[in-house]
């Protein structure tokens, strides 16, 4: 019996969250003890859900080391108090390399790139230490890190025995160094998606009959990387010719709104897009969503992965995403959806516009979509993570 401590970048139930859940939920806990460091914050979702998997946590102040993108005052003033209260990295460590000792933890597994804590305290302790990362931090990556990409990069390598990059482009990160690298794309459960309930109630609340075709971007946060002002200038130029289609975006929107957010909701406004398109809340239940939509677009530059996608498939629905980014590992153009460039509003446009027209076709790459998910299942993640901890079982901490 191992003991694996996962170190949790965020308190939220974003992708990141989600397809770590999904691995502790697959996992063999007759092979394995899991527990888990968060970080502090207002939003107790992630909580629950650990709770619900009888899975041991504690919380620690984890300052990220990523570049905010907005360099305000404001920024730097919050970025330096987080410094100060966790002492510049060093409580937080020496509260994981306290607990890695409590709890005889054998394997630290990182679950984003945000945080370094947990591979420093596995270093001291000298445990195996895997990497999850998560994000593009490369040359024109949307994240941004303190000490520039390449440091970033041979940090990651030198503190870690393995480094499991979510997709080919976040694998990008590494490629001109680590022989450390494996890529495991992020798991999904697909049976969660067979089921059909909630349809009906979701058109309801939007006013959708069952004759209208739902377009959708769907995030988990309304964050600037994004790029959601894609999707809305999109709608902008179909104008008035589609009187049986209902546009929707889908996420999470802050109290007070962020200064992105309240650009969103201007620019909805000047291009009168107001009763065009619906702005829903996060919906937890993410299955309810797909079910109800028909299509399902997604702009976004350099995503990581695109978790959104995949989920889509496995509902059925043909995805319209744009490229670089992870959802080439997923989207196969002409298949089960449409790839175009990256901020190519008339394309995304125009294959969107091919997708509402021709219903044989939806149905066609929808059915295409639910056949080419099976490498994204849960059960085969989480036993290619565990043939991970089996290789570094008897490894010292790089």
């Amino acid at each position: 019996m191992k003991n694996v401590l996962y170190i949790i970048h965020c308190n939220a139930l974003g992708g990141a969250a989600i397809s770590l859940l999904t691995l502790m939920k697959n996992i063999d806990r007759n092979r394995y003890n899991i527990f888990a460091i968060l970080p502090y914050g207002s939003n107790y979702e992630l909580e629950t859900e650990l709770e619900k998997l009888n899975v041991r946590y504690e919380h620690a102040r984890l300052p990220w080391w990523d570049k905010k993108r907005k360099n305000t005052l404001r920024c730097q003033i919050y970025e330096f108090t987080q410094l100060l209260r966790s002492c510049f990295c060093l409580i937080p460590i020496f509260q994981i390399y306290r607990l890695i000792k409590l709890w005889k933890i054998q394997i630290v597994h990182t679950n984003s790139a945000m945080v370094p804590q947990g591979a420093v305290a596995a270093k001291c302790v000298k445990i195996p230490h895997i990497w999850h990362i998560r994000e593009v931090f490369y040359k024109q990556g949307p994240f941004k890190m303190k000490f520039g990409w390449k440091f970033t990069a041979r940090f990651i390598e030198a503190f870690s025995c393995r480094i499991v990059n979510i997709s080919t482009i976040v694998h990008y990160n590494f490629i001109n160094h680590s022989g450390k690298t494996v890529i495991i794309e992020n798991p999904l459960e697909l049976s969660l998606f067979d089921s059909q309930k909630g349809c009906r109630e979701f058109r309801g609340k939007i006013r959708a009959s069952k004759k209208t075709i739902i377009v959708a971007m769907i995030v988990s946060g309304i964050v600037e990387w994004k790029r959601i002002e894609d999707f809305i200038f999109m709608v902008s130029k179909f104008g008035g010719e589609l009187s049986k289609v209902k546009f929707v975006i889908v996420g999470r929107w802050t109290t007070p709104a962020s200064a992105y957010q309240e650009y969103l909701k201007k620019l909805i406004s000047d291009l009168n897009m107001d009763g065009r398109i619906i702005l829903v809340g996060f919906q937890k239940d993410v299955n309810t969503i797909m079910q109800s939509i028909d299509i399902l677009v997604h702009p976004t530059k350099n995503e990581p992965f695109g978790r959104i996608a995949i989920e889509a498939m496995a509902a059925g629905k043909p995805v319209v995403g744009v490229k670089p980014g992870g959802l080439e590992d997923s989207v196969i153009d002409g298949f089960n959806g449409f790839l175009v460039d990256a901020g190519n509003i008339d394309a995304l446009k125009e294959k969107t516009s091919v997708l509402i027209n021709d219903r044989k076709k939806r149905n066609t790459m929808g059915a295409n979509g639910r056949k080419s998910i099976k490498k994204f299942a849960a059960e085969t993640h989480a036993e290619r993570i565990m043939r991970l901890y089996k290789e570094i079982s008897n490894q010292k901490a790089a």
